[in-house]
């Protein structure tokens, strides 16, 4: 059985949204929920950071959207995807999608956006801010089974989504034993309760270089080029997705990544400036523009510690307090980075701690292939799902229903056309 598909602007209304002036800080001293592409993660909505007024709403481009409304990050962060769990706002950087219930349910719409998110960040455009146009979501189409059917699809998805979210928390958790280690080891850097010598960190660096500005591309021919997307909040390097370029021998040397490098984002986001990994030398690569690599001196400091260090929720805030802005993001240069504050333990105390950190790192790489290899599985049980493969047992066991509801919205699909737009 083949479905119908139906473009999205034909069955959803969209609603923009918009961010309460900041010159006016009492519109952000309310109690109704505001949120940015930020607060969306893995088809769920995080802890608002921000609560607005109603009056904050009535002068402002934004809207409160109910319950169950789509979302739909169309701007820095495209292609992130959550049903809304209460009613709340939203600012530029998402999209309200209203289905028409009759004929499609939202969760099914959810799930459906959500295995489209590779999609809609190919198609992303901008020089500063990347997105998409309400033209790319309107046009998109989508197969429509019958409401029931729709409703079995997301049922067996959120049965494989939640196995797969107790393999995310487990790792989350692995993750947090670094964090852990790091405060057993040395104590926290805000308060220095061990009593460890205190400087800044250009005391420790002897090197600090801007990643290279040209223009890279997908052609896996030339040098791999590590990006800030190439860093995720907790400091991890990511190469799934990278670029490449071409560099004669004298520029490559100078951008080179070796062995232990320290990777800092240097412009982004206020709450993700600052971002900070450390190179394994996995592959030959350099860094691109918005990334300083940093090297430190081996003979005072560990590049582990220094990693772990920036790490730190310690650190964090404070270059979340230094960033300012710039065209609508924040940065830290080379030479505010020199002087963020350093706490520079015993280089025996360093020795231990990369020496344990090393060991964790090996159980989390595990844990990490594991949950690879099940968001494989889950990207696969998406496909299925909306090709039909998912359901065909269950499509057979009640085509009696279903074929009682294709009529049903076949005729609600022709009234729709008969409307004038």
């Amino acid at each position: 059985m083949k479905w119908p598909e139906v473009a999205l602007g034909k069955i959803c209304s969209f609603v923009n949204g918009g961010t309460p002036s900041r010159k006016v800080p009492h519109y952000f001293e309310g109690d109704i929920p505001w949120i940015t592409g930020a607060d969306v993660s893995d088809f769920c909505v995080t802890q608002p950071r921000e609560y607005i007024t109603q009056e904050a709403i009535e002068n402002s481009a934004t809207h409160l959207l109910p319950k169950g409304t789509v979302l739909l990050v169309t701007r820095t962060g495209v292609g992130k995807v959550a049903i809304a769990p209460y009613d709340l706002c939203i600012s530029q950087d998402l999209t309200g999608v209203l289905p028409n219930t009759s004929i499609i349910d939202p969760a099914y719409l959810g799930r459906f956006l959500y295995q489209k998110s590779p999609y809609f960040k190919s198609l992303q455009r901008g020089a500063t801010i990347q997105g998409i146009t309400r033209q790319v979501v309107s046009s998109l189409t989508i197969p429509l089974p019958p409401l029931s059917e729709q409703r079995r699809i997301v049922e067996v998805l959120d049965q494989a989504d939640a196995l797969r979210k107790k393999r995310a928390d487990a790792d989350a958790k692995a993750e947090r034993i670094l964090s852990a280690l790091f405060y057993k080891m040395f104590g926290d850097p805000a308060t220095n309760p061990k009593g460890w010598d205190r400087g800044k960190l250009g005391d420790v660096i002897v090197e600090t270089q801007y990643g290279t500005s040209i223009r890279a591309d997908t052609n896996s021919g030339g040098i791999a080029v590590l990006r800030m997307n190439n860093i995720d909040s907790l400091g991890r390097v990511d190469l799934q997705d990278l670029k490449y370029l071409t560099l004669d021998e004298k520029e490559f040397q100078k951008y080179r990544l070796e062995l232990g490098d320290i990777l800092f984002n240097r412009t982004n986001s206020r709450e993700l400036v600052g971002k900070t990994g450390l190179w394994q030398g996995q592959i030959e690569a350099v860094s691109a523009s918005y990334l300083i690599r940093v090297r430190v001196d081996r003979q005072r400091v560990l590049p582990e510690y220094i990693w772990a260090y920036m790490n730190t929720p310690y650190i964090k805030q404070v270059l979340f307090e230094k960033a300012r802005r710039a065209i609508g993001m924040a940065n830290i240069n080379a030479q505010e980075l020199r002087a963020l504050p350093a706490l520079i333990p015993d280089f025996s105390a360093q020795q231990l701690f990369a020496k344990k950190l090393a060991s964790l790192n090996g159980i989390v790489k595990r844990f990490s292939n594991v949950r690879e290899q099940i968001d494989h599985l889950f990207q696969t049980l998406l496909h299925r799902a909306f090709s039909g493969d998912l359901t065909a047992q269950w499509r057979e066991a009640h085509m009696k229903e279903l074929l009682v509801e294709m009529e049903e919205r076949a005729k609600a699909l022709g009234n729709m056309e008969r409307v004038p737009c």
